[in-house]
């Protein structure tokens, strides 16, 4: 239970929260989750009236003439009017109210009709009994509604008792104790449904705003995760930057800006995820396209004619984008070396089949993905990091294929 500090002001009496939009949206709520149950309930009751008209056949023929449209006439206004309460927006809050009325017409017609049968007094008290939980159930969350529905069948009983019933005055109070006792019954019981229902409803309420707020601290301490993450990356590519300004020769140039590179995909990967509502997945599509723009913004390449398809719906695993985005890098680290004119040119297809994303890489060069043996050695590791198959050749050029399952 929710402390008593946070449990909303309500009415002593009818358990009404003081609050009129907080009152509304438990009855809205109230609304929802008895609707169905409610449905089921009637088509259940009104199966049992319309056998009620084969009995008046049975047992009554003499009166049939009048009794059965009779019967017709009250399923009809009884059911129909709590169907289309029901099923009716306009009503939308107010059909308990509507419940307690038709019930009470359907308590003051069960003594009447039960009086019509051979020894049928005997029937009124428990058809009453069942009415009265059947319909305390629909008003159940209004236990005064539910009241006023009980007490009219009672009251109505009580009246035909002692006028017309013909019974003695010691069955006379005894059938309308048990008769009195059941109201109690279903008062008490009523009242306290609605309370626990209300209570149930203010806890489910501060359990759903507690884990609002837990998700929210979640997806903000991802991304100062994220974010923190990136500027230590950055951190190191200044550091690699102070030392490139150092170097001389072309050759230790290239190997810090290939470092540099590497690191800078990591970098990317982190601001993607930083950047979106969803922490765990990344689009390939765009993040691959980053990498492309990362290489030739590093190497200062100019000319630039990749052939790019790639399906702008794959998003994969945040912990399978880095090291695929390593593996993205180093195809395009080996082209624009390999090219070494600063110059990008390749093919580059990804899609997507079912679970499994399939990499294709394809470039002219004369050389061998296999003559550059540390990105070989790093492809192969992050390939096994992966659980993907990969396989390369070359043959008139590099062709580079992977096929990698998505974690879900």
């Amino acid at each position: 239970m929710t402390a008593k500090d946070d449990y909303p002001e309500s009415n002593e009496f009818s358990l009404k929260f003081k609050e009129i939009e907080f009152e509304r949206q438990f009855a809205g709520s109230y609304d929802k989750s008895v609707r169905l149950p409610l449905r089921h309930g009637i088509v259940i009751s009104l199966l049992s009236w319309y056998s009620a008209i084969g009995l008046i056949f049975y047992v009554i023929p003499e009166k049939a003439s009048w009794l059965v449209p009779l019967t017709l006439i009250y399923i009809g206004s009884y059911f129909g009017f709590l169907i289309y309460s029901i099923y009716n927006s306009k009503f939308k809050g107010y059909y308990h109210i509507l419940g307690a009325i038709s019930n009470a017409w359907a308590g003051l017609y069960a003594v009447y009709f039960c009086d019509q049968f051979p020894n049928g007094s005997h029937l009124i008290l428990p058809v009453l009994i069942f009415i009265i939980f059947f319909g305390s159930y629909m008003v159940r969350l209004r236990w005064i509604a539910g009241f006023i529905a009980a007490a009219s069948y009672i009251i109505a009983y009580q009246v035909y008792l002692i006028q017309y019933s013909g019974l003695t005055n010691d069955q006379i109070a005894l059938y309308s104790f048990v008769a009195w006792m059941t109201l109690v019954f279903a008062l008490l019981a009523g009242r306290m449904a609605e309370r626990n229902n209300r209570i149930n409803y203010v806890q489910r309420l501060t359990i759903k705003k507690q884990g609002e707020l837990i998700l929210a601290e979640k997806e903000f301490l991802l991304k100062e995760v994220h974010h923190r993450v990136k500027n230590n990356l950055q951190v190191i590519l200044s550091l690699i930057n102070m030392q490139l300004r150092n170097v001389e020769d072309r050759s230790s140039e290239i190997q810090l800006k290939n470092i540099q590179s590497r690191v800078l995909s990591m970098s990317t990967a982190h601001q993607w995820v930083r950047q979106q509502s969803n922490f765990s997945m990344i689009n390939l599509s765009k993040f691959t396209n980053g990498l492309i723009e990362n290489t030739k913004s590093l190497f200062a390449i100019e000319e630039s004619t990749p052939q790019i398809e790639i399906d702008e719906a794959i998003e994969i695993d945040i912990e399978q984008s880095i090291p695929l985005g390593l593996i993205l890098n180093e195809l395009l680290l080996i082209n624009s070396n390999l090219f070494g004119k600063g110059e990008l040119k390749f093919e580059l297809k990804i899609r997507q089949k079912e679970d499994q994303v399939e990499v294709i890489f394809h470039d002219d060069s004369p050389k061998s993905h296999r003559d550059f043996k540390l990105s070989q050695e790093l492809i192969e590791t992050l390939g096994d990091q992966l659980d993907a198959m990969i396989r390369h050749q070359h043959d008139k050029g590099n062709e580079f294929n992977l096929i990698l399952k998505i974690r879900k």
